[in-house]
Formats: C-alpha cells, sequence, structure tokens
C-alpha cells in the first residue's frame, strides 16, 4: 500500500514507474518450476564477481604500489542505468562521495555514499524516484610514482529506495520506501593532474540482495566520473 514503508527492495520495485523487475517475483518462480524445494545455492555470476574483486584486491601490486598516499577524499557525478521489465533502460542522474585511508600499499578501507534521482510526468501522474547507497568496503591503492593507474573496489552496505506517485487529477501524493543490502563491485582509471589532484572515470555494477541468481541478471550500473584529492 503506498504511504507505507516496505521491509523488501523488491516490493518497491513493483511500484517503481520504469517497472523494474521484482527479484523475489522471479525468483520464486524460478524456485517453484526447478524444485519444491527453495535452495540457497550462490549464482555462478556472484562467485566469479567474488573471486575476481578478491584476485584484484589481494594481488601484488609491487610494481606500482610504491609512495602510496595515505588517504584520498572525492566527490563526482555519476548516473544509475536501471534496465526495465518493459521500458528498456532508464537513467537516474546523481552524485557520489568517497574517502578512502590506505592501510598498505596494496589496498585502503573505502567509504561512499551515493545518490540519484529521475522524475518524468507522462500525462496519467507524476513519479518521482530516489536512490541512495551507503557502502563500505574495500580499493586499490595508486601509486604517486605513477601518472595513470587502474584501480578496482568492492563496496557493500545499505540501498535506500524511494518513490512518489501523484496521479494526475488528484490532489494526494503516494510515497513508499524500502532498504536492501546491495553489493558493489567496481573498477576504473585514476588520473594524476598534480601531486594534489587526479580525476577517475568508474564503472560499477549494484546488485540488490546478492543471494537472489536473478538479481545478477539486472544490476545497476554506475558509470561516472569523480575529481580526487589526495593527501
Amino acid at each position: 500500500m503506498p504511504g507505507r514503508g516496505r521491509d523488501s527492495a523488491n516490493d518497491f520495485w513493483k511500484h517503481e514507474p520504469s517497472r523494474s523487475l521484482s527479484y523475489q517475483q522471479v525468483g520464486d518462480q524460478a524456485t517453484a518450476l526447478d524444485s519444491p524445494t527453495p535452495t540457497l545455492r550462490m549464482p555462478s555470476r556472484m562467485r566469479t564477481w567474488i573471486i575476481t574483486a578478491m584476485v584484484a584486491l589481494t594481488a601484488p601490486l609491487c610494481a606500482f604500489a610504491q609512495d602510496t598516499p595515505s588517504s584520498e577524499l572525492g566527490a563526482g557525478y555519476s548516473v544509475a542505468l536501471l534496465r526495465g521489465e518493459y521500458a528498456g533502460w532508464t537513467s537516474y542522474p546523481g552524485w557520489r562521495v568517497e574517502a578512502v585511508r590506505y592501510v598498505s600499499p596494496h589496498r585502503g578501507i573505502a567509504a561512499a555514499v551515493e545518490g540519484n534521482y529521475n522524475s518524468r510526468d507522462d500525462g496519467f501522474g507524476q513519479y518521482s524516484s530516489r536512490i541512495h547507497a551507503f557502502l563500505g568496503g574495500f580499493k586499490t591503492a595508486p601509486s604517486l610514482q605513477h601518472r595513470v593507474m587502474p584501480y578496482f573496489e568492492a563496496l557493500a552496505g545499505i540501498g535506500h529506495f524511494g518513490v512518489s506517485i501523484r496521479p494526475a487529477g488528484l490532489p494526494t501524493t503516494y510515497h513508499d520506501t524500502a532498504n536492501a543490502f546491495v553489493f558493489e563491485p567496481g573498477a576504473g582509471v585514476r588520473v594524476a593532474m598534480t601531486s594534489r589532484l587526479a580525476f577517475t572515470v568508474g564503472f560499477d555494477a549494484t546488485v540488490i540482495e546478492p543471494w537472489h541468481a536473478i538479481a545478477w541478471s539486472y544490476p545497476q550500473l554506475r558509470p561516472g566520473v569523480s575529481v580526487i584529492y589526495t593527501r
């Protein structure tokens, strides 16, 4: 029912104007077809992403990880691309801020906050959607001796999703919200401009409730650009 918070992000997407697939709904249908008893096996795509992230974050990048900065602060622009059930891809422009504390020559502890938004009016009503994520995890360390460096990160945390709907001709606006665990691996390139400033071009994939196999087929894709201050 509109106007009341949800415990699962799957209920939220049933009301989302881009008509994104409900992971739980599709997952339940697939389970019912395959077996009368639900299973909790890790999807193969999830295993691949996790193994890739672990290898990237634990690889001995000795040739690059010399003269590592102690910390970084960054802010930039990102776009969340959501694949809908009928409407194709919907873009959610927004922002991202991040902080990294490097604890070794090879990796650091990262925290990030993201916000993305979409509004439209299709003649039947006005729709406003919001996506926020509060994330923490690990990120590979750059080297101050190299101007261009690749990076990898593996973040996880809480996603907060909201939608407001005002049907045409009615004075009432209905609101719905949901929270869910999200996993966000990513990679990109860091380019140093000065000894203190750099910019990054990155690409992340946000997976909502990754224990559902269908979630790995419908991630939120997030290209973005950030300006980084290095200490």
